[in-house]
């Protein structure tokens, strides 16, 4: 197939790899189950606060609004002592 000057491939190009064919299946597993695993966490988290009363309030820290760099400051102040 032609575009203008130049050829356009027919079809998806395969990759110059020399890696073996279960490489792509191994990671797509991986992939999978670390999604897999932070669905269920972060459902294991909302069920924790739908049941624990306490866990619903953010804290006293997240209800103020500073600066990231103030924060970042206090930080390394922690880190230094």
């Amino acid at each position: 197939m032609r575009a203008g000057n130049r050829t356009v491939p027919d079809g998806p190009r395969q990759p110059d790899s020399d890696r073996p064919p279960w490489v792509a299946t191994a990671l797509a597993a991986i992939l999978i189950f670390t999604i897999v695993v932070d669905i269920l966490g972060n459902l294991l988290v909302i069920l924790s606060v739908y049941r624990n009363k306490k866990l619903r309030n953010a804290g006293e820290q997240r209800q103020k609004k500073r600066p990231a760099g103030v924060m970042c400051e206090e930080a390394l102040s922690e880190i230094n002592k």
